[in-house]
C-alpha cells in the first residue's frame, strides 16, 4: 500500500510522538482518541477471536494512517494496535480531526479517498486468500 497524505487542513493539528518497542497505540473495542499516522518503524495489528485467543492481522509500515475508520464511523477499534519497532507516529486528535472535517469540506473527500483505498486492499487481499487457499485445494 502506498503513502496516505493527511490533508494539509488538519496539519495544524498534528503532534509528533516516539513510540517504543511494545507500546500499545490503541485497543480493539476502545473508542478511538484520534488517528495515527505511521511516519517511521512497524505496527502491528491484532484482534481477539471469539474465543478469545489473539490473532495477527497484518503490520503497517511508515505512510500508514490507523484508526481512522474507527473515528469517521463513530465506533470502536476493530484491532489492537502495538510498535513492533521504535516507531515515530503523528497523532490527531478526535475533536481536532472531527472539527476540520465540519470546518471544511474537501477533508471529507481526502478521507473518502483513503477509505476507498482501503476497503479495495482489503478486497485484493480477500481475493488474493481466496485464490492461494483455491490453489492448494486443487492441488490436493
Amino acid at each position: 500500500m502506498s503513502s496516505e497524505q493527511i490533508p494539509s487542513a488538519l496539519s495544524a493539528f498534528v503532534t509528533h510522538q516516539q513510540r517504543a518497542a511494545g507500546e500499545i497505540l490503541f485497543v480493539e473495542g476502545d473508542e478511538p482518541e484520534g488517528i495515527y499516522i505511521v511516519e517511521s518503524g512497524t505496527v502491528d495489528l491484532f484482534f481477539a477471536s471469539r474465543h478469545g485467543a489473539v490473532k495477527p492481522l497484518r503490520s503497517v509500515a511508515a505512510g500508514q494512517i490507523l484508526g481512522l475508520s474507527a473515528l469517521v464511523m463513530a465506533g470502536t477499534h476493530d484491532s489492537s494496535a502495538i510498535t513492533r519497532t521504535d516507531c515515530s507516529v503523528s497523532f490527531i486528535a478526535r475533536d481536532d480531526f472531527l472539527n476540520a472535517l465540519d470546518a471544511d469540506p474537501a477533508v471529507w473527500f481526502s478521507v473518502l479517498s483513503i477509505l476507498s483505498r482501503h476497503v479495495n486492499d482489503a478486497y485484493d487481499e480477500m481475493r488474493w486468500r481466496s485464490r492461494r487457499t483455491l490453489s492448494h485445494a486443487l492441488a490436493q
